[in-house]
């Protein structure tokens, strides 16, 4: 994949956006991401890097001999990945838009909890192994599978892959959200690629809320839009930017598209009176 110097970036966002979820690559989504910022960056010393990753996580692993056991494929992952390459948490992610963008992440070897759960999900399917991101709420957190033995382990990245076991979650849960959060059985279904990229670029965009920078929010729902037109809530937040920027025709159009798309009533009618406030602006 070639992505330095090319000035179709768009256009190859909303192709993925087009195809099928198990069809999204990561690396590839991320890189166009991230390249969005820097187009003429030169990619291969990034995909060298990740091949690397991948290659020391499978030598740590055993090679080939085989699919190995669960514990031992997280040892392989959190040794190669947060020890030996150094990855870790950025403590103060959550105001910094650049802990999101995958090409700064590995150059600092530090990044938020969305961006380094990325960079496990893409070592792990490199290595073959069943990864995915799950719909915890409040963090993105990862699931490292054995098939044969039908075991599964939730790993925190941010955390430099440490095991969490139901009390943790719970209590990371009720931590971020109040002592009245409960688990429930959604919060460990797995997401697909889609979802896992737009958790990324809307957790990015609360970082440039965070800093005040509309136009970068404004631009990181945007992206999230190429890749995920038909997700309804993206549409209600790139009109609520707008109108925050009083690009008012703007804003009237992405708040009717969200009506368009499936809403619930509470937050239609609530989207109903402030497009008739915007209306009003443009008459």
């Amino acid at each position: 994949m070639t992505v330095a110097n090319d000035g179709g970036l768009a256009d190859r966002l909303r192709l993925l956006g087009e195809q099928a979820d198990t069809d999204i690559d990561l690396i590839e989504a991320a890189f166009l991401l991230s390249a969005r910022d820097r187009p003429a960056l030169a990619i291969e010393p990034y995909q060298r890097h990740f091949e690397a990753l991948g290659n020391a996580v499978s030598t740590y692993a055993g090679g080939s001999r085989g699919m190995p056991p669960l514990a031992l494929k997280r040892e392989a992952m959190v040794q190669v990945i947060s020890r030996h390459y150094g990855y870790r948490g950025q403590e103060d992610a959550a105001k910094d838009p650049d802990a999101f963008d995958l090409f700064r992440v590995v150059d600092c070897r530090a990044g938020s909890g969305e961006a380094l759960a990325l960079v496990y999900l893409i070592v792990g399917r490199q290595v073959g192994w069943p990864i995915s991101a799950l719909a915890f709420p409040t963090r993105l957190l990862i699931r490292l599978e054995d098939d044969d033995e039908g075991q599964r382990m939730v790993l925190d990245a941010f955390a430099g892959g440490s095991e969490l076991m139901p009390q943790d979650l719970r209590a990371i849960l009720k931590s971020e959200e109040g002592n009245h959060a409960e688990l429930v059985p959604g919060h460990f279904d797995a997401i697909g690629n889609r979802a896992t990229l737009v958790r990324l670029l809307r957790a990015r965009k609360r970082a440039y809320l965070v800093r005040n920078r509309l136009d970068d929010a404004l631009d990181a729902v945007e992206a999230a839009m190429l890749i995920a037109p038909r997700e309804a809530g993206l549409w209600r937040e790139s009109g609520l930017l707008n109108a925050r920027l009083d690009r008012v025709r703007d804003a009237v159009a992405a708040l009717e598209e969200y009506l368009r798309h499936d809403a619930g009533e509470a937050s239609r009618f609530n989207t109903s009176v402030l497009l008739q406030e915007l209306r009003t602006r443009l008459t």
